[in-house]
């Protein structure tokens, strides 16, 4: 019997200073589709893109937490290329099955510094 994870899975970001201390966040499902327990949560993969649904950047985040606890995964470990993204993550179990995406986040990545100050003088 084939059964579904719960796509009750939401996403937001911690935004800092540094690109290394940025951070996915989200919620863990408990349950499939059925309304079972979820009782074989294998892992969450963390979808990005340039458009909105169009994530052509898919990365397995493994299990950064159980069932029903906080997830926290680095963005650093997705995205590392300047640009606005898009992403959702989803949940899977052990046979495979995987939830629905989950709401998306939008956030710019900005990591070129500004242009050297001119003209420093005393007078």
């Amino acid at each position: 019997v084939m059964k579904k994870i719960t796509a009750a899975i939401f996403l937001w970001l911690i935004p800092a200073i540094a690109l290394s201390a940025t951070t996915f966040v989200w919620q863990q499902p408990t349950t499939n589709t059925d309304g079972t327990a979820l009782t074989d949560l294998k892992g969450n993969k963390i979808y990005c893109g340039f458009a909105t649904g169009d994530h052509t950047i898919i990365k397995d985040a493994g299990l950064p937490a159980a069932a029903g606890e906080e997830a926290r995964y680095p963005i650093y470990s997705v995205i590392t290329a300047d640009g606005v993204y898009y992403c959702s993550v989803t949940a899977y179990d052990d046979n495979g099955n995987e939830s629905g995406k989950s709401n998306e986040v939008i956030f710019p990545l900005d990591q070129t510094a500004p242009g050297v100050a001119d003209g420093l003088h005393v007078e």
